[in-house]
């Protein structure tokens, strides 16, 4: 039995990473350079400590609170992002590998949690599979958002909690409610899920009672898992009391800029939702339905399943009601979707025939349909990364003394020029100006610039004129596609990917054509 559950482990273990680390290195995002998007801290964590002399704990203290600052509670994500940038540095493929490594466990820890609740391996692997794999797989690839991490903090959690509901070890219920704890202070979005964490307890314990009055008469049961679903609902509130203390309640208004209101932006935000990212889950979520309704008398009996899943999933439509359930953000959504279509489900043993086969059907079409989605936002990841890889490292090329001046006119998308600019003081580069495109100005300050005092930021205007080079997005960039206001005649364009670069007539700097692999699926 042992060698069996040891063979069994090696396999999804085996399974999980090949499918993730092919992914990662076929589709090239490995190793596809700087994204403009949150890997900038590394370097700004790195040029702080190296060059001031900023302890770690004195950069996590600044770092957590300056994201309280911004209305956000994550501190354990930004103390282990600090303290691993000690250990790996600015080198983005350790980051990525390391990225690969959660997701991978991710996919280990949702297979073995489905295992213990339907006892179907087939149906717990795919369970894992429609959980990560989808818009929300950019978590594999990026190296700025929480989900990937928090999200193998829910499965470990989880499996602690379902094995102590099976064997009554109290040791699997204490580590449970720590890993919780940890993934509460992790991401917000997860905190949300403690309820269903409690709620799961109360199901388990009543899993073959038929109606509210059963589970009443019967709730002497709960005798020895009380005090863990307390547990959980007090850190859920303790969680929900310091972040409303923390960071307030700001986001919480009658109405948005431009006079549109909090229903229109929700219902709008529904929509595109539904249109874009979640699409598939749409199509195939109502085709999976109309399945199980031709079942009705046995649908109805899992009315509890009904209720936990919508204790799961209703919080996170909630949270993202303005801005959307979209990309990385259908993380933990989607595990409660697929928790109920596949384990609950599956447990309920109540497909057969045809009808069986044509519910499995559609979720492997649902897989099929997400993976396409999977790999095109992997290949623009990819395209992405190259363009702006390439154009910092042939601008460093060309800037070989201090004269030469390099502007970029990335405003009103301010955070990119926080990646050019200290990744150019690395190379031991300062001439890089930012071009404003609310005043037309030119100098080495912007918005979002944490370290200025530590560099050398002044107001001091420069002339287009004066400039050697510039650099800005192009319409191949689908995020900041916005061409600024200004004039470059005697300059000589040359794309660069998602990028342009202007270099300027009787400058003296020679570059050749840059050629970049497009996204195959960018059109």
């Amino acid at each position: 039995m042992q060698k069996k559950r040891f063979c069994e482990l090696a396999f999804i273990a085996t399974l999980s990473f090949a499918i993730v680390f092919i992914v990662l290195c076929v589709t090239g995002t490995i190793d596809s350079g700087y994204h403009f998007v949150d890997d900038h801290e590394f370097l700004e964590y790195r040029f702080i400590s190296s060059n001031h002399l900023t302890s770690a704990s004195e950069l996590v203290k600044q770092w957590v609170q300056y994201d309280i600052n911004r209305g956000r509670f994550r501190p354990l994500y930004y103390a282990s992002r600090v303290l691993l940038t000690y250990v790996l540095g600015t080198n983005l493929v350790l980051w990525s590998i390391l990225r690969g490594i959660v997701v991978s466990l991710s996919l280990i820890f949702l297979y073995y949690c489905g295992k213990n609740i339907c006892g179907s391996k087939t149906s717990s692997y795919l369970f894992a599979l429609v959980s990560m794999v989808g818009f929300q797989s950019a978590v594999w690839w990026k190296l700025g958002p929480q989900e990937d991490f928090a999200t193998l903090l829910f499965a470990t959690g989880f499996l602690c909690e379902l094995v102590w509901l099976k064997n009554r070890k109290k040791g699997y219920a204490i580590g449970s409610i720590i890993i919780f704890l940890l993934m509460a202070n992790y991401k917000e979005s997860y905190i949300i899920l403690l309820p269903f964490i409690a709620a799961y307890v109360i199901y388990d314990t009543f899993i073959d009672c038929d109606t509210v009055a059963e589970m009443k008469s019967e709730k002497t049961r709960l005798n020895g898992r009380r005090a863990y679903i307390w547990m959980s609902m007090i850190m859920f509130l303790v969680m929900i009391l310091i972040v409303l203390s923390q960071v307030g309640l700001n986001s919480i208004s009658e109405s948005s800029e431009g006079g549109q209101s909090k229903i229109a932006l929700c219902l709008s935000a529904l929509k595109n939702e539904f249109a874009t990212d979640l699409r598939w889950y749409k199509l195939t979520g109502i085709i999976l339905i109309a399945i199980l309704l031709t079942y009705w008398e046995k649908l109805k009996r899992l009315w509890k399943e009904i209720i936990l899943t919508l204790v799961f999933l209703l919080p996170q439509f909630a949270i993202y009601a303005e801005s959307g359930l979209t990309e990385r953000y259908i993380l933990p959504a989607s595990v409660g979707f697929a928790m109920f279509f596949l384990l609950f489900i599956s447990r309920a043993k109540m497909l057969c025939g045809k009808r069986k086969a044509l519910y499995y059907a559609i979720i492997a079409m649902l897989l099929l349909l997400n993976g396409r989605s999977m790999l095109v936002e992997a290949d623009y990841f990819r395209y992405r990364g190259n363009s702006i890889q390439t154009m910092m490292e042939e601008s460093e090329k060309l800037m070989t003394n201090d004269d030469i001046k390099l502007v970029s006119c990335f405003s009103p998308n301010e955070e990119s020029n926080i990646t050019l600019k200290y990744w150019m003081l690395f190379h031991g580069i300062d001439q890089v100006y930012y071009y404003h495109e609310d005043t037309h100005k030119i100098d080495k300050e912007f918005q979002f610039d944490k370290y200025q005092q530590y560099t050398d930021s002044n107001d001091t205007e420069l002339n287009i004129a004066d400039a050697d080079i510039v650099v800005m997005y192009n319409k191949d960039d689908r995020h900041y596609n916005h061409e600024p206001t200004i004039n470059l005649s005697g300059f000589r364009m040359v794309k660069c990917g998602t990028l342009t670069m202007y270099i300027r007539d009787g400058a003296g700097l020679k570059i050749s054509a840059i050629t970049i692999k497009p996204s195959r699926y960018y059109r």
